[in-house]
């Protein structure tokens, strides 16, 4: 049943926008379309708002896929293997020659090239094994924060889509309503501008 009194096809033909009611970043467009042809203010007001919507979506997500897949990519820290040995730097042979009846070690023992050797090897590995617990525990601490920064991404991509799809369904819903009024205001405004056209002809 027509709506106006242009009749089915000239409906039919000025409803074709509605193609893109249903497509997000281009819905505007129909907005847009139905203001130029009625000049109604709050269709272009609603142009404007869906235009908003789209850009600050297509900028928040630019701006949160940049962040998505942030890594901590450092595997941890260990410099050093294991921890020197006595025999790393002298035979068995060497260090038995310095053991006393008893089974301790002489003085002159703690006082050779070799032992020095090793005892400046184990300090300085005890030294390098604490930085590299001290880093690990930094890094945890890091991979933890990251952590979470990567889910309170991800929500705030779900909060960001479900919002857009949620104006977007409105839109759409909108527009299908709204059919009839822009039909029937547009017709008018032909019929408007034909009449005043023939009454400046005469």
């Amino acid at each position: 049943m027509a709506l106006t009194n242009k009749g089915d096809k000239w409906e039919r033909q000025n409803s074709l926008y509605l193609i893109m009611s249903f497509i997000p970043f281009l819905n505007a467009f129909c907005f847009m379309y139905m203001y130029d042809r009625t000049k109604h203010k709050p269709w272009r007001i609603l142009m404007w708002i869906t235009i908003a919507v789209s850009t600050v979506t297509i900028a928040l997500f630019s701006t949160l896929n940049s962040y998505a897949y942030t890594e901590i990519a450092s595997e941890g820290y260990n410099n050093i293997n294991e921890a020197p040995s006595i025999n790393d730097f002298a035979t068995q042979d060497y260090i038995d020659s310095f053991k006393n009846e008893n089974g301790s070690y002489k003085e002159e023992w703690y006082e050779t090239e070799e032992y020095k050797a090793y005892e400046k090897a184990d300090a300085e590995y005890n030294k390098q094994k604490e930085t590299d617990d001290e880093n690990n525990a930094e890094l945890q601490k890091a991979k933890k924060a990251n952590e979470r920064f990567q889910n309170s991404v991800k929500t705030s991509r779900t909060i960001f889509s479900a919002v857009f799809l949620l104006y977007n369904l409105f839109a759409f819903v909108y527009l299908l309503l709204q059919r009839g009024k822009f039909l029937q205001m547009y017709s008018g405004r032909i019929d408007t501008m034909m009449l005043q056209e023939r009454l400046n002809n005469r």
